[in-house]
């Protein structure tokens, strides 16, 4: 589980760095093929991403259930309530890339 979780992280940091490079780029740049086809990328990497995310939280709520029980119940809320969190954030900022997308496939 540990590679699993450090490569979502290091994707994670990718897709930041990548967004903020690309919201520094002037119109004319983000309208090219190759910024086109970066930004195609990233959406698909944040579609893997949330994906995955989930796939990890449930599986560990399936196989630690017995684990969480045996924390303390303000501890076992926390962990919860950050996976929830951290969901609810990706799911966001994937939608955000995605609106973006269209808004500038559109135009």
């Amino acid at each position: 589980m540990i590679p699993l979780v450090q490569g979502l992280g290091r994707f994670d940091w990718h897709l930041i760095n990548e967004d903020a490079r690309f919201a520094a780029l002037n119109q004319e740049q983000t309208s090219s093929l190759h910024e086109s086809t970066r930004l195609a990328d990233r959406l698909t990497l944040s579609y893997f991403w949330v994906l995955a995310a989930y796939e990890l939280c449930s599986h560990a709520r399936r196989e630690d259930a017995c684990a969480l029980q045996k924390l303390p119940q303000v501890a076992g809320a926390s962990l919860m309530h950050f996976a929830r969190s951290a969901l609810d954030a990706s799911s966001h900022r994937f939608h955000s890339r995605w609106s973006r997308q269209r808004t500038m496939t559109a135009k």
